[in-house]
Order: structure tokens, then C-alpha cells, then sequence
């Protein structure tokens, strides 16, 4: 049975960025209160606005952090609702004593990571109402960054906290990287990364299958309308996509997770998916309109 690991129950139809400094859950529509669920938890940000002009935070892996890089964690919290409520912490700290990777600002969350990668996971702590909240960060080497969205199916909104894990051909374990609040992943990668896998158990239990990228599907440099999938009050909207290229993974035993992009060699730049990985809710139907049974589409994929 696939684990639901969410803190709460995120209502993808809203996606509202608020900010409450003492922790007052923000009032819903029509002034009807919106109480926080689940616990405070630590996200991060891209101070430098990974999309310019777009006027929101656009959120970022902590896993993937590259040199030189920098970064804002956030403590935060989720309403009823769905919304995001950004909340003022006591102070920010790391586990990283001597800053060999990187200075975090202790009142604002700021991190700044050096020139160094970290060749063990760290961990950023808040302090919030005598209690602590941690996350683990890493820093990874300024190489090239794979980023892609993963979205449902029909909605075609975004589906958060879904775990990937890259390879190269020989099937080479190369890192992880989880899809933030907004549906997108930034896979910080040596340019050898060939092939991902889902972790099937970190899909929210709403889902049971994934759509998978055509060996063929080209990349860009550009960001590609799919991750632009809010709209200026930071709600999500459904986006149109051609899923011409897209087919079901029909994967199982003895089946090979297929080649993430096409091209063989990358420089040290950000590269899009053209498509977004799909990922398919329960009582979906085929393009004959049948139902899809989930008994017939085993989970996973093996990594040659």
C-alpha cells in the first residue's frame, strides 16, 4: 500500500501563498475561519526567482541545493483550505557547525552555500514555539539540473512530495530529488544521468499509475508552459498538454526503466522536460473509454 507522505491533506484547487508571522491561520472565503492542519514543517525557496516576472516563490528540493547557490528556507504551515501560510521562526540553524558548505542567516532563513558539496546529507533546524522542525539538505555539485513537473492526469495539477531517483546507463545510483508544492522537481545531476524511477509508495494514495516520457522527447533550455501552472494569486490552474509521445508504463518485473532524455551529452546548464510526467487517479479510462484496471499495470521499473 503506497504511504500519503504529506503533513495534511493539500486541496490542489487552491494554492495560496499567505503569510501569518505569529502563526494566525489566515481567514477563508467569505471571512469563515481556515484552521491550521498537521504541523509546522520546512520548506525552501529560490531567493533569486527561479522564473523571473512570475512574482511568486518558486519553490526548490533541498536535496538539490548546487554550489554556490542561493537559497531561503521557510517554516510554514497548511490550512484546512490548502493554503500556505509562511511562519516567523525564533531563529535558523544547521547542522553543519563549521559552514563548510554554507552560511544560513539565522533570522531570515537565508542560506548561502559555498563552493564545497556535501558528501553527507545536512539538516537545517527552525525553533517555533519551544519546538524544533528540521529538514535535510545536501549540497551537490554545479553540474547540469534536470527540471520537470509531475501533474495529474485529468486535473492536470500538480501532485507534491513524489521521490525520483536518477541513474545512469549501467543503472548507477546518481541521487534523489521530490516534487515541491508546486508539482515540479530540479534534479541537480552529473550530465551521465539516463534514466529516473518514481518511488511508487511516495505517490499520494488518489493515484496508481504513472504516464512515462517517449524515449524521443527532446529537452529545452527554456522553461516549457506546463511548470507555469498557477495563476497570479498562486492558485493552481489546469494546464493544456499535447500527450502525443506519452504512453502508459506498462513496467514490471524483468522491465527496463526507459531513457529520460535523448540527447547524450549535456553542459553545465538547466535543462526541461518538453512534457510532464503524468501520473493517473483512480476510476481513470483509456482512450476507448474502458476502465483502468490497476491490477494489470504492475508497479516499477528495473534500472539495467
Amino acid at each position: 500500500m503506497k504511504q500519503l507522505r504529506m503533513l495534511g491533506a493539500l486541496a490542489f484547487g487552491l494554492y495560496l501563498i499567505g503569510c501569518a508571522g505569529n502563526g494566525t491561520p489566515v481567514t477563508g472565503p467569505g471571512g469563515t475561519a481556515d484552521p491550521f492542519v498537521g504541523s509546522p514543517k520546512v520548506e525552501m525557496i529560490y531567493t533569486a526567482g527561479f522564473f523571473p516576472g512570475s512574482g511568486l516563490p518558486t519553490f526548490g528540493d533541498p536535496m538539490n541545493i548546487r554550489t554556490g547557490e542561493q537559497v531561503q528556507f521557510q517554516l510554514v504551515r497548511y490550512t484546512q483550505s490548502g493554503a500556505r501560510v509562511v511562519v516567523t521562526p525564533e531563529g535558523w540553524r544547521v547542522s553543519d557547525t563549521t559552514q563548510t558548505y554554507g552560511v544560513i542567516a539565522s533570522n531570515t532563513g537565508i542560506f548561502q552555500a559555498s563552493t564545497r558539496q556535501s558528501d553527507i546529507s545536512q539538516v537545517v533546524t527552525a525553533r517555533f514555539s519551544d519546538q524544533d522542525y528540521s529538514v535535510s539538505y545536501s549540497v551537490r555539485p554545479r553540474q547540469i539540473r534536470i527540471i520537470g513537473s509531475i501533474l495529474n492526469r485529468v486535473t492536470h495539477l500538480p501532485v507534491p512530495n513524489v521521490t525520483m531517483y536518477f541513474y545512469d546507463v549501467n543503472g548507477v545510483y546518481l541521487g534523489p530529488a521530490t516534487t515541491t508544492y508546486d508539482g515540479s522537481f530540479r534534479a541537480a545531476m552529473p550530465s551521465s544521468v539516463a534514466r529516473f524511477q518514481i518511488v511508487n509508495d511516495t505517490l499520494p494514495d488518489t493515484v496508481f499509475r504513472l504516464m512515462r516520457h517517449d524515449s524521443t522527447l527532446s529537452v529545452q533550455t527554456t522553461s516549457p508552459d506546463y511548470l507555469f501552472n498557477r495563476n497570479s494569486s498562486g492558485t493552481p490552474v489546469a494546464v493544456s498538454f499535447d500527450q502525443t509521445g506519452m504512453q502508459w508504463r506498462l513496467t514490471g518485473v524483468g522491465q527496463t526503466c526507459l531513457p529520460l532524455l535523448s540527447a547524450s551529452s549535456y553542459v553545465n546548464t538547466d535543462y526541461y522536460l518538453a512534457k510532464p510526467i503524468l501520473v493517473a487517479p483512480f476510476g481513470d479510462v483509456d482512450d476507448l473509454n474502458n476502465p483502468i484496471d490497476p491490477d494489470l499495470l504492475a508497479e516499477g521499473c528495473t534500472v539495467p
